[in-house]
């Protein structure tokens, strides 16, 4: 392609070209409106939290499928770092509250050699709003797990986590007999209707197999099914699913139930850190309560050009070169599923 001085680019709207450099700016003022995407060059979007605060990030847009590196800031030479959600954006991070979870730091690094117990990982659980927070009052805990944002069992204790499959406000219809797919094989299906009575009969599976049921009533109450499990990794009362029925109503031919507001979780595969896990070169496991750490039990060496694993899918990517220069990365896959969805999938950065 041919970058011409007359090309808009988003916001950014006056190129100006100088040899080897391009520099665009923008002719007009504009809003960094509260909870929205402003899309300020090819691809390149402002992401704004829907806060009173102003606070936001710089996005880039994919839309291809494929598997896509997620890198925090580069290091050059020895000197101590840490790296948080403020630099590194595979880390888990609630633009709306503000919220991280996760600290990754390394010191005493002599030569290309990271120490024992120098490599330093830390997260510890935090409270963030549904999404449906008109429907769902409150808050859930989260935490942030090598980039993967889970929901512990227990709001106190980070031992126990399942992932978050689904925190939803969007609105969805259900005839008589159908079924919503919720992902990861969790299926939710109207069982029965009654518009006169005002009252839906759900019934929630996991890969085609009964979970439980319950009848909701429109005409009084809050419209919410809360779905709590016993036997989740030895704990009971686990909530796992949060349905909000809006109303039912009589279509064309059948009657519908709208679900406006859905929260699942992936209980099924929950997991327990135990102390003598390892996780790549950080292999020493501490749980403190809300909070997991953990180090390296053994010295390591940052080799040129080479990728070390130095957690659960996260690793350092090390430079081809004689000065020592590296980053974390995680990486991420974008499934044809993100072409369907109705807004495009986003990778943060800083």
């Amino acid at each position: 392609m041919e970058i011409k001085s007359d090309d808009e680019f988003g916001k950014l709207d006056d190129v100006s070209l100088d040899g080897p450099t391009i520099t665009i700016s923008n002719t007009d003022t504009f809003s960094l409106s509260k909870d929205s995407d402003q899309e300020i060059g090819k691809g390149l979007y402002f992401r704004v939290a829907d806060s009173d605060a102003l606070r936001f990030y710089a996005l880039k847009e994919q839309t291809t499928p494929g598997t896509y590196e997620i890198r925090g800031t580069v290091i050059s030479g020895t000197q101590p770092y840490t790296w948080t959600s403020d630099n590194f954006a595979g880390f888990f991070y609630d633009l709306n509250k503000n919220v991280g979870t996760e600290t990754l730091s390394v010191s005493g690094v002599s030569g290309r050699t990271i120490p024992e117990g120098s490599l330093n990982y830390s997260t510890t659980i935090k409270s963030v709003d549904y999404k449906a927070d008109n429907s769902f009052n409150g808050t859930y805990p989260v935490l942030g797990f090598f980039a993967q944002k889970y929901v512990p069992l227990k709001s106190s204790d980070a031992s126990k986590l399942a992932r978050l499959v689904l925190d939803s406000d969007d609105k969805y219809t259900l005839r008589t007999g159908e079924q919503l797919d919720l992902g990861d094989g969790y299926t939710l299906e109207a069982k029965q209707v009654d518009v006169d009575g005002k009252k839906v009969w759900l019934e929630f599976d996991k890969d085609g197999e009964f979970v439980d049921d319950e009848i909701i009533s429109t005409d009084s109450g809050n419209h919410i099914w809360t779905c709590e499990l016993d036997g989740i990794q030895g704990e009971d009362n686990v909530p796992v699913l949060k349905v909000h029925v809006n109303q039912v109503f009589q279509g064309a031919v059948e009657s519908i139930a709208e679900i406006e507001d859905l929260w699942l979780i992936d209980y099924a595969n929950a997991m327990e850190i135990k102390s003598d896990d390892e996780f790549g070169k950080l292999d020493n496991v501490a749980i403190n309560g809300p909070t997991i750490t953990l180090n390296n039990k053994d010295s390591f060496s940052l080799t040129r050009n080479s990728d070390q694993e130095i957690g659960q899918g996260m690793y350092f990517n090390v430079a081809d070169s004689d000065t020592l220069r590296y980053y974390p990365y995680v990486q991420q896959f974008c499934q044809l599923l993100c072409l369907r969805s109705p807004f495009p999938f986003f990778f943060q950065f800083w």
